[in-house]
């Protein structure tokens, strides 16, 4: 079986539960931005995507949401391959966009987002937290004032009601000296879920996969999981911005 961790594709059913997953996907995501792009009245969309499936996802299923209050005035995708954006860029900016979606989950980040700020655009930016918080993306001066999507998971509240976040939380930080990100929490939860089944004498891949699919309202360090009959688990998606190197909830 196959327990999907980082995955964001939007289609991901398949009517087989030896293919379970528990990730943000792109559909929270872009709901989350289109309900913020009307609120905020940007009534003129640019997109700056990689072409590839994510960033595909992100153009399609944006384009369609924000279709009835919003247009898009500019689609940009870029290869894996390129170093330089500023033809993308510039185009971008001749389109007079009142914001822009940039979704650069790799090395690119930090490259797209200078040239942006070398080419003067100053228009709002709008993202996601595989952009965003990405290990590329060492200088989050270049970030600052991005509104982007991410889990709700948050470590640092502690939960009275919740031990197993609290104690991860706590041991991931004694172990290797810094905070877990969400990738390691789900990690953690996947593998204890896996480890629940193991116990009560579940080992064939096949019961384990049903064992999963059936799980409710697990409290995990990631947050609760409940998974559907084809092996899916909900995940929350909300809004921070960059400020001042620190990611914090929109609104604060």
């Amino acid at each position: 079986m196959n327990f999907e961790l980082t995955a964001v594709t939007p289609v991901y059913a398949d009517g087989s539960v030896f293919t379970c997953r528990a990730a943000l996907t792109v559909d929270p995501s872009a709901q989350l931005l289109a309900g913020y792009i009307e609120e905020e009245r940007l009534n003129r969309i640019a997109l700056f995507v990689t072409n590839d499936e994510q960033g595909e996802s992100y153009e399609t299923k944006l384009s369609a949401l924000v279709l009835p209050f919003a247009e898009i005035v500019r689609r940009e995708r870029y290869q894996l391959t390129d170093i330089d954006f500023r033809t993308q860029i510039t185009r971008i900016k001749a389109s007079k966009p009142d914001a822009l979606l940039v979704i650069a989950p790799g090395q690119h980040a930090p490259r797209i987002l200078q040239q942006l700020r070398e080419l003067g655009f100053n228009r709002p930016l709008l993202s996601n937290n595989w952009t965003i918080k990405n290990p590329f993306l060492t200088d989050l001066s270049l970030a600052n004032g991005v509104v982007f999507t991410d889990y709700q998971y948050q470590m640092d509240e502690p939960s009275s009601g919740n031990t197993m976040r609290n104690d991860f939380v706590q041991h991931f930080r004694e172990t290797y000296r810094e905070d877990p990100p969400i990738v390691a929490a789900t990690a953690y939860d996947a593998l204890n879920l896996i480890a629940s089944a193991v116990n009560q004498g579940i080992t064939d891949a096949s019961s384990v996969a049903s064992f999963i699919s059936r799980t409710k309202d697990y409290p995990g360090a990631s947050g609760d999981w409940t998974f559907n009959s084809d092996c899916e688990a909900s995940q929350g998606a909300v809004l921070r911005v960059v400020k001042n190197g620190q990611f914090v909830p929109l609104g604060e």
